[in-house]
């Protein structure tokens, strides 16, 4: 089961092989954006969700997180990859907010009644497997 910090592994690693120079990859509790990455003058501005707590001491630690906390975390994330777009640096001509989930089927759930209208608002999906492997759903 995916924990964010592995969620922001197999990200940082297919867009390190697409080409993408990491900026900046933060993990467990420390805060500000997710990932960022830039390639060709173009930055990605990245949220993460894992699909379980990767801290040890919680109850919810390796195993799924319920329905209403996936529905939490994906409010969420989305709203933050919003505000991303609020940032000094960011060009909307050429810089993407995005998020990242892992796939499964409860984020995928959620996602999937929102989905047309982040692509509207330009922001990316990239879902990854458990295998490590990253698909995007949304125009780079």
């Amino acid at each position: 089961m995916l924990r964010e910090n592995d969620v922001v592994d197999h990200l940082i690693k297919s867009l390190e092989v697409d080409g993408y120079i990491i900026k900046q990859a933060l993990y467990d509790k420390q805060r500000g954006i997710d990932v960022i990455a830039e390639k060709q003058g173009s930055v990605l501005y990245i949220e993460v969700k894992g699909a379980t707590s990767g801290d040890q001491k919680s109850r919810r630690y390796g195993k799924p997180f319920h329905s209403g906390q996936v529905f939490d975390m994906l409010s969420k994330v989305i709203f933050k990859a919003l505000d991303n777009t609020n940032i000094s640096d960011y060009n909307i001509k050429k810089d993407r907010t995005c998020i990242a989930l892992p796939r499964a089927d409860l984020f995928q759930k959620y996602h999937t009644k929102v989905s047309r209208y982040l692509i509207k608002l330009g922001i990316v999906t990239f879902w990854v497997s458990e295998n490590g492997s990253v698909t995007i759903e949304g125009n780079l």
